[in-house]
């Protein structure tokens, strides 16, 4: 199988009110365990680039005004790559990289291959002895070198190489299904059982909870007494 491997760098977290500055990709044979094609794409933008991104990838505004190209020539370009892979990977894919791709393709009227994301934040079975999601500390734990940290197209290839170490064909049985939320049934004296298995406390609903891959919810007990509602039948698709 190929896979897509992308990450995007940006001006914010928010895809409303930032900017996409870099588009990094990596096809991947999981045959050979190794890269076809790889490079990235530097985007045009309208505004100075904040200072705190400037430091944090070292993207400099002369090299977006020199080397960038348009966005929508970008998400086309990558979307031509998509069509050539079976699935399409990243990390944070889900709730970030998605999301801006997402809103590129509706501004451009662009159509992306509806692949299914593999997100290696949340549907590889790292062991339990590592807490971490950060891909830099998770190159660590994997013994895998960074290169440059948060330029995209070096972030994919850490990615892909943390990909790689894993059972291809469960983490896509696992990507392939949708998301469940738990609600947990603790009183508020047992409110640190539920914090200590990952929920997460909603206050303004007053409840514990926890969203995961209905592959995961199957494989998972814990110490209460648990609601659940499906968010997603199926896993993230497309763009």
């Amino acid at each position: 199988m190929y896979l897509l491997g992308i990450d995007l760098e940006t001006t914010g977290i928010d895809p409303s009110s930032s900017d996409i500055i870099e588009i990094g990709y990596m096809i991947w044979d999981t045959n050979l365990s190794c890269p076809v094609k790889c490079g990235s794409y530097l985007i045009k933008i309208n505004d100075i680039l904040p200072e705190e991104i400037k430091n944090l990838t070292g993207i400099r505004d002369n090299y977006l005004n020199e080397f960038g190209i348009e966005l929508k020539q970008a998400i086309v370009l990558l979307s031509d790559l998509a069509r050539k892979c079976d699935f399409l990977v990243g990390h944070n894919a889900v709730e970030f990289d998605r999301k801006y791709l997402s809103k590129a393709c509706k501004e451009y009227s662009i159509e992306f291959p509806q692949k299914y994301w593999i997100d290696t934040m949340i549907d590889i079975p790292y062991p339990n002895s590592i807490k971490t999601r950060k891909l830099d500390y998770l190159a660590v734990e994997h013994n895998i070198s960074v290169v440059v940290a948060h330029r995209a197209v070096f972030d994919i290839r850490t990615t892909m190489q943390i990909l790689s170490k894993y059972d291809i064909h469960k983490i896509i049985e696992r990507a392939k299904t949708g998301f469940i939320k738990l609600i947990a049934k603790v009183s508020y004296e047992d409110r640190a059982k539920a914090s200590t298995q990952g929920f997460k406390w909603d206050s303004k609903n007053k409840i514990w909870f926890k969203v995961l891959r209905i592959y995961d919810a199957k494989n998972i007990q814990f110490d209460f007494p648990v609601d659940s509602e499906v968010v997603e039948n199926q896993g993230i698709v497309g763009c």
